[in-house]
């Protein structure tokens, strides 16, 4: 065996490669686990989207009447 003069010190964390795989697992754990739930999103999915094409014009509706309200009310200033 040979010696250096100078010893290496041993990496004393996981490497970039060991998080990268445990992040991995990790995840591919979860995937796996929540499949059995694709089978209540895919209909809860299906009913959400149009109930947001619905609420869209009313949250655009509410937008544009919050800005005026908040312009005329800095326009006229506060009561004394």
């Amino acid at each position: 065996m040979r010696q250096s003069a100078h010893p290496h010190r041993q990496a004393e964390g996981p490497t970039v490669g060991e998080m990268v795989e445990e992040v991995v697992n990790i995840v591919t754990g979860l995937g796996i686990a929540l499949l059995p739930l694709l089978v209540f999103a895919v209909p809860g999915a299906v009913l959400l989207v149009p109930v947001l094409l619905l609420a869209l014009p009313l949250a655009i509706a509410a937008a544009a009447l919050a800005a005026a309200y908040l312009l005329v009310r800095s326009i006229r200033g506060r009561p004394q």
